[in-house]
């Protein structure tokens, strides 16, 4: 190598230089180099030093910073700006362009040829910045920067501990980007972050789409053993605030977090559901309800888009749907095992869609689109339909309502009727097994029932005989109750009740269900406690109670008209006292004419002076010519017009009397419509249409009428009679 090549390369030093120029000048022997070809080869090697400081100073970078990452200190870097010769190039000329962004044989040569390939240098290139950065464009640089981290749900302290920051320093940084750059801190803040080098400076270089399955990376739980495993497990995972160094081992957590890991589990019912409860955890802790709520919203918030595998949870989430629909108390019985400790449905779907983001079962309180009488209940979307649950409901509850309790067979046919198409055994059950209370009463028969809180006639009914009779009652007094109390006459468009008899067994089972009968040898039923009459017997019905326990428990019917109505001691009128002598269950009718209190012990006086009653003052017409056929073949009976006749607008035939005459319609004399005997089915025997024509006739209440009946014609005669007793 000559002079002039080992100045251009470095190989000499400025003094070396300086000599050879001496030398050249003074003696033989010396290197033949003038000034000129000195002062060229200087040129030369400057410009290639001078390339590496140009495209340092182009890039903002500092000496320090890319000494460091070309692994030479300060002093080194310093001097090859001044002189960067063959001997450094032949060892550093690669690292130094893929460092600054460019090709070796720009930096040698000056040749402009491509840059050489970030990441293709055998050390860690340096970002490459095109020009000075203005302070708005540093700004925005830090914005976005902080955006990042937020994006990945970094804390600041986080990010400042991994680049060798304090927490100050580094929020500087997410407020504006520095002018000239700590490469050291950069490099690490954008491994952290997940972008390429150099992103932090460059606007128009795009970061990569944000994995949210990285928030969980390292993520896994291999000793669950259920769903409530994996919610400690996760628990424990976003106990601890650095994604960077979460677990989900419980004991690698420190105490406090082991504590925030506790409060979570149980938030999310792993303890149960009164364990939940924010005030409850508070109290175990010693803490506020407050700072409870605010602990767990932190770590609801650290959940977000987290996607850590849960096997437990997505098998209970798969079994379920054979289930549906089913009320939630009795899928908990089902899957004990599989949820765990004392997890419950509703808590794990409150877990799967605040900390986990999705749903595993769709829960309603309202599975018929109405809110009485349903549990929280677990549906299928895709299957679930509310009209079916709704009409087997209704039908169901009328059916209770009516007889005191509801047949499944009757339920699914009703409600098949209702919706106009068929409804099974197995549907209409499912869905009454989902109404509050429900419960087999005779299950191989198919009788069930909601619960005594649901209004039932049954037990209304019951409540009213028991009161009355003042000691047990037998099933069948209380059958009979139930069947005279049941109404016969609806108008035409009101709904009227299913007719169905429940057969004693239910009836039984049904009283021994209620706390305030007692039962006695299996079929005999008395009241627990005295219950006031006036509380459930209606003012007709009292009324009628008094009367006959004052007559021994028995009366005609002709003593309690009388004694009710004539006397005036009750203010009710007529037709309310009837309807409650024919259909109130605290009433039976023992013969023609006699009521008696329903399981009342009747004496053979009570019962002689009641008989004697019946029919009223004919009774007493033994001497009279009442009821004595006539030469015409006319019957004649004599009668006084009450006040009860004329508002009820019917006679009351006499026992006597309705032994001879057939039922019918029969001819008054002096009007064209027909006056009509009928046998009702309570058994009372009336004349209908004749009280109007009395009075058409003139006659009025306190007259006396001679009632004469042509049993075999169909003929009646009317006149006025003198009082019985006048001659």
């Amino acid at each position: 190598m000559n002079y002039f090549d080992k100045i251009v390369s470095g190989t000499l030093t400025q003094q070396d230089i300086e000599s050879s120029a001496i030398q050249n000048k003074n003696g033989p022997g010396r290197p033949k180099l003038d000034k000129g070809e000195i002062d060229v080869a200087r040129r030369l090697r400057s410009d290639t030093a001078g390339r590496l400081r140009q495209r340092r100073q182009e890039l903002g970078y500092s000496v320090a910073n890319v000494a460091r990452a070309a692994g030479v200190s300060g002093a080194r870097y310093t001097q090859w700006e001044k002189q960067f010769g063959k001997l450094a190039q032949s060892k550093y000329l690669n690292a130094l362009a893929g460092i600054l962004g460019v090709h070796p044989e720009w930096i040698s040569d000056g040749v402009d040829l491509p840059a050489v390939q970030r990441g293709n240098s055998e050390v860690c290139s340096l970002p490459m910045i095109e020009s000075w950065l203005t302070a708005t464009e540093r700004k925005q640089l830090a914005i976005r920067a902080q955006g990042r981290r937020k994006s990945l749900q970094l804390q600041p302290h986080e990010i400042a501990e991994q680049v060798g920051l304090d927490a100050k320093k580094f929020s500087i940084l997410e407020r504006c980007i520095p002018a000239h750059p700590n490469l050291d801190v950069e490099l690490k803040w954008e491994l952290i972050l997940q972008v390429p080098t150099g992103w932090l400076r460059n606007l128009e270089l795009d970061a990569p789409t944000i994995d949210q399955t990285e928030t969980a990376t390292g993520f896994a739980s291999n000793s669950t053993a259920s769903v409530a495993d994996e919610i400690r497990a996760i628990g424990c995972w976003l106990s601890r605030e650095s994604m960077l160094r979460r677990t989900s081992e419980y004991l690698s957590l420190r105490a406090h977090e082991q504590r925030f890991a506790d409060i979570f589990a149980l938030r999310y019912g792993v303890n149960g559901e009164d364990a939940s409860i924010l005030q409850a955890i508070g109290e175990r802790f010693g803490v506020t309800r407050e700072r409870i709520r605010q602990i767990t919203t932190k770590m609801e918030e650290r959940s977000a888009h987290f996607k850590g595998e849960t096997p437990f949870l997505d098998r209970l989430a798969e079994e379920l749907i054979p289930f549906l629909p089913q009320a939630v108390d009795k899928l908990d019985v089902t899957f004990r095992a599989l949820m765990g400790e004392s997890l419950s449905l509703e808590n794990v779907e409150r877990f799967a869609r605040e900390i986990l983001g999705r749903s595993i079962v769709s829960l309603t309180a309202k599975p018929a689109n109405m809110s009485l009488g349903w549990g929280v209940v677990a549906v299928d979307p895709r299957t679930h339909d509310p009209e079916v649950l709704r009409a087997v409901r209704d039908v169901a509850l009328a059916l209770i309502r009516s007889v005191g309790a509801a047949q499944i067979n009757f339920v699914a046919g009703a409600a098949g009727g209702v919706l106009n198409r068929g409804i099974t055994p197995d549907e209409a059950s499912l869905a009454c097994s989902l109404v509050t209370g429900f419960e087999w009463l005779v299950e191989g028969d198919g009788w069930f029932w909601f619960g005594s809180k649901w209004e039932n006639r049954l037990l209304t009914v019951t409540k009213k005989v028991l009161a009355v009779a003042k000691r047990r009652v037998d099933i069948e007094d209380i059958h009979g109750a139930m069947a005279r109390s049941r109404r016969s006459n609806y108008e035409a468009d009101k709904h009227r009740p299913y007719a169905v008899d429940a057969p004693h067994s239910v009836l039984v089972a049904v009283l021994k269900r209620v706390p305030w009968i007692e039962a006695i040898q299996h079929d005999d039923f008395r009241l627990r406690d005295s219950v006031a009459l006036e509380s459930i017997l209606s003012e007709v019905e009292m009324a009628v109670h008094n009367l006959l326990s004052a007559k021994g428990g028995v009366a005609a019917r002709y003593t309690i008209n009388k004694e009710l109505l004539e006397t005036g001691r009750s203010q009710f009128g007529h037709i309310a006292l009837q309807v409650a002598l024919d259909s109130s269950p605290i009433t039976s009718r023992i013969d023609f004419g006699i009521f008696a209190l329903r399981g009342a012990a009747l004496t053979p006086e009570s019962l002689a002076l009641a008989s004697a009653a019946v029919g009223g003052e004919f009774q007493h017409m033994k001497n009279h010519p009442a009821l004595i056929l006539n030469s015409e073949g006319y019957i004649a009976v004599k009668f006084e017009i009450r006040p009860y006749m004329i508002n009820s607008r019917y006679l009351e035939v006499p026992v006597r009397l309705a032994t001879l005459i057939p039922e019918g319609e029969y001819q008054l004399d002096g009007f064209e419509e027909q006056v009509i005997y009928s046998v009702l089915p309570s058994g009372s025997r009336r004349f209908l249409k004749l009280t109007s024509k009395l009075i058409k006739l003139g006659f009025g209440i306190g007259d006396w009428v001679l009632l004469q009946v042509n049993p075999k014609e169909k003929q009646i005669r009317l006149e006025r009679a003198l009082e019985v007793g006048e001659s």
